[in-house]
């Protein structure tokens, strides 16, 4: 088992998945300051599955 090639499959698994994380969250946190907050629920129903 080649652990350096485990690692930096995990790495870029990893960041690929935090970087479309806070994609999402950014854009929740745009669209949910621009609707007068009525959507404000959105981030903290998505946070706990990070």
């Amino acid at each position: 088992m080649d652990i350096s090639r485990l690692l930096i499959d995990f790495e870029d698994v990893y960041f690929e998945h935090a970087t479309f994380k806070l994609i999402l969250f950014l854009n929740d946190a745009f669209v949910n300051s621009n609707d007068g907050g009525g959507g404000g629920g959105g981030i903290s129903v998505n946070m706990p599955h990070s």
